[in-house]
């Protein structure tokens, strides 16, 4: 193993002769004596004492070791070495002025290597020992350090002390080297008394934060062990002692002292050199250096060095004349550092391993620490090995230096397990660089021992992870390959390995490894240093005035993270907290901060905990948003955060706020990687973040003591001050209980004066009115230690009647506009009047008058109505308006006026006229909170009352208004004006999560959605609720999940938008399960609804399912069981049929899917077998004649008699909803001439009206067509007009309509992407909106046509005896995949359900449109004269296709992000290079011909293994300064981000 027999000196004479008695002595083992020597008499025979290099070479003594059989004590100051190597032991000698050692590079060997200053047992107290690193960042690389290090050396940089053996610096030994203050000190003072300390005269002292540092220039003894200092000069600052109180609460005293720590005056320093280094400074103020802020664009270092070398030779100076040399520390950040690594034998396994140990007391680093315990070197040709793992390198060697079986063989003691020890050591990092980090890479070799007593100012402390510290500047940083090695983190983040994250490769470090061992941080002085803290370890009676990175650890006593006073006030949070499950942090004392406890995003779920902590003088005291389960993956699993028995403390003057809502989003707003720790999130377009489905905070046993509203104090925030929120998740309820209020007044204790936020059409905003969480905020009182009994606090509605913030499509005016039409309309299309007594606005709306000059194209006086007809404005006859008539509109369009189709009737419906005909007479903008459309049109009403417009509701059921109040229920609440919010005591809001689990839930939108809460069993006239859902996380994904705030005991009427979802799930959450809500969802369909509770199959509330022989509503009780339902297809309630109704209790939830229908028309002849058609019982007519009636179809169906139902009788059904015309599909349309008129409208009247869908004609393709030209008009305003920029945009716009729309985003500019993204907003409203056009326009028809139809109807069954019949044949059912499917595994439950849904309704369908209408069965005869199926137009798609089925292989696109490969993507391919940035999803294409180059001469005529590795990595340089070299470097890059995972190729 290449060891000296003599090396064993070191050990001891028993050890050394036992190594000369070996049979191996003389052999393989050289022999010979120990040679000890001062440096200087250094032997003659060892080559004389090293001298100093010619100066221009710049290397001092150049490159000195120290062999393993020496052992030398430096007795003279040496300046200085280039390489030093010790191989054996180089000792200070301890002697008054002894001595300075200046050197670059110093390695400390494996074994016997020993670099010393003192031991634990003889301190060094004499002398005073001072160790220089001298180096900047362009100091040369060490191309080897053999034969320490395998392979290269340069990712060692420079300016180090490396040790594989031992560095031992003790220093004189003191009892304590900080304290805190113990009497409050003014500024002026020039001393101050200390609860304790060892301090002498000349030492240096930080105070508190470091805002000043002194020098003692007298200590005086004091009573108790107290000792008073003085300084040299007076104090500029004020602190705080422990006789300090705050606001008066002795409990208090002493919690906010300050403290004091030693920096300077031991007697052993290690120092980083202000080294000058690279000319980039500027001289002064008029002479600014051009580099000053780094390599202007297109220069590299090559080009940098050849401007330097001109100048030298033009002006004798080798930099530019506004130039100078930077200094290293305090102004490139370059410290020195210190790491201990592994040491392996280059030729064996079975030689011994060892590893550094650093032991160090009473010792002083400046800017020479950054101090890595345990690095990750792992042999061979480090950092490149692939994969770098040190785990591996470590195990598979079986021998340690100290336990190695030699020690048996010898007969000798075997070395005791060494181990690492910090203690009573200051480091001062002022300018740059850190402490230590107590981090490994997955193998603790042997222990740290616990880290006590020390005084840490700037800088950062790892434990488990890096020390953190982010510097200013980090110009200089010359790195250019990956890893961050320990040098590049020096210079920006501090040192420990760069896998301290919870997306790591390994994960090793990070996050309850209970294969490592505890570090222990205890009793330390932190002075604006930041502390790393992850577990497992035990950090306890530290003062920390830096910000703390915290994984909690579980709170039992003692807690992890324990008896720390912690106060930061200049960064963003004292502690910021990753914590998950129960875990968390107590029993600290935290103050001054802007944020105390602050909860950031987390590798997992956060929930979290805080107990036990007392919090003073903060802005905020908790603030909470942090990582949930992810909405969009349907996971609703129940999390949590927990406050209790923690004391919060206002600020000095009354001020700042106890802790604001907490809320949690699945990712934290924007990826890749947001820097949640500092500014908050990142808003990118990548990535997603969705709300939380399931979360809420509990606060109990807690204390708010001195918050004053005067002095903007106040206990609860709702909805303030969280970075990135978009204020969508704020309706994650609060659960109060015991608190207490410590000299908080009543209108201190609640603030909800927040303004709801974030409306718009781009990422993080919510489409067309602002996001919901505020408006649905809630605070649960459970024991009535906040409202004086139980009850909640609920919040005052917002917006509701102000002018919306875009200009809605359809005239829209405020959000109560935005109420569904199927809510505010009758069975009939007539309105239903909103109420009177509202805070509504007045005016508004967009009106002209046709001019008395305008001439239609007949020549009439007049205005034109235009049509859309082969891409151009085609007047219709008989349709144009007269001169002076009124024109109510929707909105002005590239000088277009679209008509209001409401108030010009449905013939107009896609009716526009020309604005230059017409004059304006009233514009939104000229009012501020403008009246709705729908009340200008429709009018207010009172309670019970019918509106007095014609076009109002006759309907006793649907006298208006729709809703009495807007907002949540709050009936029985009063108003807090100090609170901004409702104070319901004895109430029962709970929240109720209506979730869309359809398989486009991200693709298409649902929303505007309404809850209407009343107490009253009705169908409308309470509390008037409007969602419209979560941000957008994602161009064009809008999560569909709303939470509303309902209350136990009350109905529920639930509306959507657009059609209803396929697949529905209901939610209450945080209710006792006694609790019980009923809702009433409109469906408008004919189809079954079947409930799911627990993945199995609820049955309907037997004999409640309204039937026409059974025209009765069963009421439902909040107390039936959960998941008692049914639904009605009649409409017994409002005359509108399609309406579920459903119990829902505390804590569980329900599945709500509409099944496969078919609806068939057919003639039943009415003879005398009808039997009593006038018999008042009516009971043959609806039994024996439709009993055959349907014993026959399921024969043709093939389907059981039960499947089959009767709806109702032919006409009797039109003018709904859901009539057969706006659902079915045309291609299984099978219509007898004869019955046409009377089952469906003439297709020329329904093709005027808006979005009729489906159907193939050409009045269809001028509708598309005119979306199209309005897109165009829209770009053409945004200011598109470059050609290329035209055609990219029409490359989007061909798009819009297909699933994969935003694949196209990519190739326009950052303005035009975010026209398109608003644009595409816009649309979905445009679309939702038309059809529920579609659906009121087509009642108002029927309706005009009822009573021609009725008369119509009978005459015919007069005439023929026959009778038209509708039956409804209802597809199987299957519990929906989704059920129970686990959050993982989401995404392919929803394929499978979605498969199901397909293929059955392929089945049903083939049934139907296989019937043939000549076939008899039974007795009676079927004479079918319709099939209509639902409209499924991703029926065909192939299992896990997420796109429309068209787009699957159809011979044109390759369409990527649907789910499965597409076929189209076979043709074509074209291998190419890319590199996925860091950090990023985003992926770069590098040119074909470099990279093919670069890999074919690096890694082609190495191992072949796809990747840039081992020694092919020494060959860069064969590159030199050219585009092969940038390339490979880029490879090398992308390798190591992807933990050196090969192509799979092999060249």
């Amino acid at each position: 193993c290449g060891f000296s027999a003599a090396a064993f000196g070191h050990l001891g004479h028993d050890v050394a002769a036992a190594v000369e008695a070996h049979e191996a002595a003389g052999t393989s083992v050289r022999t010979g004596a120990l040679r000890r020597f001062k440096w200087s008499e250094w032997p003659s025979d060892l080559g004389g004492k090293p001298a100093l290099l010619p100066s221009h070479l710049g290397q001092g003594m150049g490159n000195v070791t120290i062999e393993s059989d020496w052992e030398v004590t430096l007795d003279e100051d040496v300046d200085f070495i280039n390489k030093l190597n010790i191989s054996g032991v180089l000792r200070f000698e301890d002697r008054p002025g002894c001595c300075r050692l200046a050197a670059r590079y110093i390695m400390v060997g494996p074994f016997f290597g020993r670099l010393e200053a003192g031991t634990e047992e003889h301190p060094f107290v004499q002398g005073h020992a001072h160790i220089v690193l001298r180096g900047q960042p362009m100091t040369p690389e060490l191309q080897r350090f053999r034969p320490h290090i395998a392979g290269s050396a340069k990712w060692m940089k420079s300016k180090f002390i490396a040790v594989q053996g031992t560095l031992s610096l003790w220093g004189e030994k003191r009892s304590k080297i900080w304290s805190r203050i113990a009497t409050s000190v003014a500024a002026g003072a020039t001393s101050m008394q200390l609860e304790e300390g060892d301090f002498r005269v000349g030492d240096t002292v930080v105070i508190d934060r470091g805002l000043e540092t002194r020098r003692i220039s007298s200590v005086q003894p004091l009573d108790e062990g107290m000792i008073e200092i003085s300084f040299t000069q007076p104090l500029e600052n004020s602190y705080r002692g422990a006789d300090h109180v705050h606001l008066g609460r002795e409990q208090t005293q002493g919690l906010m002292a300050a403290s004091v720590g030693l920096v300077d005056g031991h007697n052993i320093v290690v120092e980083g050199e202000d080294t000058p280094g690279v000319p980039m400074c500027s001289v002064n103020e008029t002479q600014v250096c051009p580099y000053q802020n780094g390599l202007q664009g297109g220069v590299n270092l090559h080009e940098f060095a050849k401007e330097m070398q001109h100048y030298l030779a033009t002006t004798g100076s080798p930099n530019h004349p506004n130039c100078r040399p930077c200094r290293a520390v305090s102004e490139m950040h370059y410290t020195g550092y210190i790491i201990a690594m592994a040491h392996f034998n280059r030729d064996s396994d079975k030689c011994p391993k060892d590893h550094g140990r650093i032991q160090v007391s009473g010792v002083a680093f400046n800017h020479a620490s950054s101090m890595h315990l345990y690095h990750d070197y792992a042999g061979g040709n480090y950092p490149h090995d692939v994969p770098k793992n040190f785990q591996r390198a470590w195990t598979r060697r079986p021998f340690t230096w100290w336990s190695d079986p030699i020690w048996a063989e010898l007969k000798v003691s075997q070395p005791t397990t060494p181990s690492h020890k910090i203690v009573k050591s200051s480091f001062n990092n002022t300018f740059s660089g850190n402490a230590f980090a107590l981090a490994t890479s997955g193998v603790r070799v042997f222990p740290t021992l616990p880290v006590v007593g020390n005084v840490i100012f700037r800088g950062g402390v790892g434990l488990n992870g890096a020390a953190r510290r982010q510097w200013s500047s980090l110009k200089f940083n010359v790195d250019t390959m990956l890893p961050a090695n320990d040098n590049a983190f020096t210079v920006t983040q501090g040192v420990g390995s760069p896998n301290d994250e919870y997306n790591s490769p390994q994960n090793l470090e990070k996050f309850a490894n209970a294969a490592l061992e505890r570090f222990v941080l205890q009793d330390n002085l932190l002075v604006r240093a930041h502390l790393t803290a992850l577990s497992p370890m035990v950090v306890t009676g530290n003062v920390i005035t830096g910000s703390v990175r915290l994984q909690g650890g579980p709170l039992a006593n003692p807690a992890p993270f324990a008896n720390n006073v912690v106060n930061a006030p200049d960064d963003p949070a004292c502690i910021f907290m990753m914590s998950s499950g129960d875990h968390g942090v107590s029993d600290n004392v935290v103050f001054g901060c802007r944020v105390g406890i602050g909860f950031r995003q987390s590798g997992g779920l956060a929930e979290g905990a805080v107990r036990r902590m007392r919090i003073l003088d903060c802005d905020i005291g908790i603030q909470y948003f942090a990582r949930g389960p992810d909405g969009m993956r349907h996971d609703s699993t129940p999390t949590k955060f927990v406050v209790s028995d923690t004391v919060l403390y206002a600020k000095s003057n009354r001020g700042g706020i106890g802790m604001t809502n907490p809320k949690v989003h699945s990712h934290m707003l924007g990826e890749p990687a947001p820097d949640w720790w500092t500014a908050g999130a990142r808003s990118f377009t990548l990535g997603h973040s969705s709300i939380s489905i399931d979360f809420h905070s509990e606060v109990a046993r807690t204390t708010f003591a001195g918050y004053e509203k005067a002095a903007g104090g106040v206990a609860f925030a709702m909805g303030e001050a969280a970075p990135a929120d978009t204020s969508d998740a704020d309706f994650h309820p609060l659960i109060l209980s015991s608190l207490t209020f410590d000299g908080v007044a009543e209108d201190s204790r609640i603030r909800a004066s927040a303004p709801t936020r974030a409306a718009g059409m781009d990422l993080r905003q919510c489409l067309q009115i602002d996001c919901d969480g505020l408006r649905n905020m809630l605070l649960v009182d459970t024991d009535g230690s906040l409202l004086s009994q139980p009850g909640t606090i609920v919040p005052r509605p917002q917006k509701f009647f102000d002018k919306l913030s875009y200009i809605d499509p359809f005239g829209a005016s405020t959000m109560e506009d935005l109420i569904p039409f199927p809510q505010r309309y009758d069975r009939f299309g007539r309105a239903i009047p909103f109420p009177a007594g509202v805070d509504h606005g007045t005016g508004g709306g967009l009106e002209y008058v046709c001019n008395q000059q305008s001439f239609t194209a007949e020549g009439v006086a007049g205005c034109d109505v235009l049509f859309m007809g082969a891409g151009v404005w085609v007047p219709q006859p008989g349709l144009a308006l007269g001169a002076g008539d009124r024109i109510v509109a929707i909105r002005n369009d590239g000088g277009m006026v679209r008509l209001d189709p409401l108030h010009h009737g449905w013939a107009l419906a896609a009716g526009w006229v020309r604005a230059a005909d017409c004059n304006l007479t009233q514009d939104p903008a000229w009012t501020e909170k403008p009246e709705s459309q729908h009340a200008r049109r429709y009018g207010r009403v009172e309670v019970g009352q019918f509106g007095a417009h014609p076009n109002a509701s006759r309907v006793d059921a649907t006298k208006g208004p729709v809703y009495t109040v807007p907002g949540v229920w709050r009936k029985g609440c009063t108003f807090d004006s100090d609170w901004s919010a409702y104070r319901c005591p004895n109430a029962k809001h709970r929240p109720l999560v209506i979730e869309v689990m359809d398989f486009s839930h991200l693709d298409r939108r649902w929303a505007p959605v309404t809850v209407e809460v009343n107490d009253k069993w009705a169908p409308q006239g309470g509390a008037m609720n409007v969602l419209t859902g979560p941000a957008m996380m994602w161009p064009g994904k809008r999560l569909q999940t709303f939470h509303a705030l309902g209350h136990a005991g009350m109905r529920h009427n639930i509306y959507f938008s657009a059609d209803p979802p396929k697949h529905l799930r209901l939610h209450m959450l945080n209710a006792d399960r006694a609790e019980g809500m009923v809702v009433c969802i409109y469906y408008g369909v004919p189809n079954s609804v079947v409930a799911y509770v627990d993945g199995k199959r609820k049955a309907p509330l037997g004999g409640a399912t309204p039937t026409w022989d059974n025209v009765v509503l069963q009421k439902l009780t909040p107390d039936m069981p959960h998941g008692t339902y049914y639904y009605d297809r009649i409409g017994v309630e409002t005359g509108r049929p399609g309406y579920l109704y459903a119990v829902i209790r505390g804590g569980q939830t329900i599945d709500f899917k509409i099944s496969h229908k078919i609806v068939l028309t057919t003639k039943v002849e009415v003879t005398s077998d009808w039997g009593g058609w006038n018999d008042a019982q009516g009971n043959n007519f609806f039994k024996s004649g439709i009993d055959g009636l349907v014993r026959n179809i399921a024969l043709l169906v093939g389907v059981p008699p039960s499947r089959v139902s009767i709806l109702g009788e032919g006409t009797a059904q039109k003018g709904l909803f859901w009539n057969e015309d706006t659902t079915s599909k045309d291609f299984a349309e099978w219509m007898w001439a004869q019955n046409q008129s009377m089952d469906q409208m003439p297709l020329e009247q329904w093709l005027t009206a808006p979005a009729a869908k489906g159907l193939a004609s050409a009045a269809v393709d001028r509708a598309n067509s005119s979306v199209l030209l309005q897109r165009s008009q829209f770009f053409a305003a945004a200011g598109v007009h470059h050609p290329g920029e035209r055609s990219l945009l029409q490359r989007f716009e061909g798009s819009v309509g297909r699933r994969s729309w935003h694949k196209t985003l990519s190739l326009l500019s950052s303005e035009e992407r975010a026209v398109a993204i608003a644009k595409h907003s816009q649309n979905q409203i445009e679309v939702e909106t038309e059809a529920q056009l579609t659906h009121v326009l087509a009642a108002q028809k029927a309706q005009e046509e009822l009573a021609a139809n009725n008369e119509s109807f009978l005459e015919y069954v007069r005439n023929t005896s026959l009778l038209p019949v509708r039956i409804e044949v209802d597809g199987e059912d299957h519990p929906p995949a989704t059920a129970l499917c686990t959050s993982e595994h989401m995404v392919d439950c929803k394929a499978l359900e979605e498969d199901s849904i397909n293929k059955d309704e392929q089945v049903i369908e083939g049934q139907a449109l296989g019937l043939d209408p000549e076939d008899r069965q039974g007795s009676k005869q079927v004479d079918v004269t319709k099939v209509s199926v639902d409209d499924v137009p991703r029926m065909n798609s192939p299992l896990g296709w997420t796109c429309l089925p068209d787009q699957f292989d159809d011979g044109e696109t390759c369409d990527c992000d649907c789910g499965i490969w597409d076929p189209d993507c076979d043709d074509g391919i074209q291998r190419v290079f890319a590199v996925r940035s860091t950090g990023s999803e985003m992926l770069t294409l590098i040119d074909q011909e470099h990279a093919e180059t670069v890999l074919t001469i690096l890694d082609g005529d190495g191992n072949a293994n796809g990747v840039i590795d081992g020694f092919e990595l020494t060959r860069l340089q064969s590159f030199g300064v050219s585009t092969l070299f940038g390339v490979a470097e880029r490879i090398i890059k992308a390798q190591e981000a992807g933990n050196n995972e090969g192509s799979g190729e092999r060249w």
